[in-house]
């Protein structure tokens, strides 16, 4: 009997609720899920071309794609590189979100060197947090979920922080919608893991693929909240009606990010 493609790899250390077919897709509804992050990413390009926002907001595009064809070898290959390549994916969207929020909170540079200094920090943080968190996982596969549990509970909070420094209603409308989409994708991934609720021979839809799915939609909505506050720079807070400074646009003219 021919072996079954893949088989001569290292297996990947981590496995789901889907049966691992005989095949060069092992896992079908675990891989063709993951087109909902490169969808994601597309539409994420799209709108991105006509909007002023800073470099590392509009290539969040790339790191859906990314992380959606990375997911995707892992689940079609059952491999230890497609699992490290599915571990980069999920590091660089946990970067993306910690630079991004960080921009926010740091003190604003005077405005003739505000835009060059802000893109140079966003590029130093995303890679840093991105390569370190490579570097651990790889390390420590058997910490690799619970520090991206870590890493995204952080995000969230810097958001919360973020979000009560910008008083742009439409900002909190995309946060609400992020959290609205991933804590029942967290849900379907965590009982999927579990095995709670689980059928081995669902291959076109099951609770890991619903996980990819809802969570590219999350995605979708972080990049919408940090999109609206584009006009915002490091160490916003929107101007209140009435105040003597101006309106929230005069801000945004004044503050490009």
């Amino acid at each position: 009997m021919a072996p079954c493609p893949w088989s001569n790899l290292e297996p990947a250390t981590s496995r789901f609720c889907e049966d691992a077919l005989c095949g060069i897709v092992r896992e079908p509804a675990n891989t063709w899920s993951n087109i909902g992050f490169v969808v994601a990413g597309f539409m994420i390009a799209w709108r991105a071309r006509g909007e002023a926002q800073s470099r590392l907001i509009r290539r969040f595009g790339l790191v859906c794609v990314f992380l959606g064809v990375g997911s995707a070898i892992f689940h079609a290959t059952g491999t230890w590189v497609g699992g490290m390549l599915d571990s980069a994916g999920m590091q660089a969207t946990a970067a993306f979100m910690l630079a991004a929020n960080l921009r926010r909170l740091r003190p604003a540079a005077p405005l003739r060197v505000a835009e060059r200094v802000a893109e140079r920090n966003d590029a130093r943080a995303f890679w840093l947090l991105a390569a370190g968190g490579v570097a651990a996982m790889s390390l420590f596969e058997e910490l690799s979920r619970a520090l991206y549990a870590l890493e995204m509970t952080l995000a969230g909070v810097l958001e919360l922080v973020v979000v009560r420094r910008a008083h742009l209603q439409r900002a909190h409308r995309w946060l609400a919608l992020s959290w609205a989409t991933f804590l029942p994708a967290y849900a379907f991934w965590w009982l999927d893991l579990h095995r709670i609720a689980c059928n081995p021979s669902a291959h076109v839809m099951n609770g890991h693929a619903a996980w990819h799915l809802l969570m590219a939609a999350s995605l979708f909505f972080v990049h919408r909240f940090h999109a609206e506050l584009a006009g915002a720079g490091p160490g916003f807070r929107s101007p209140r009606r009435g105040t003597r400074d101006g309106s929230a646009s005069l801000a945004r003219a004044r503050y490009r990010a």
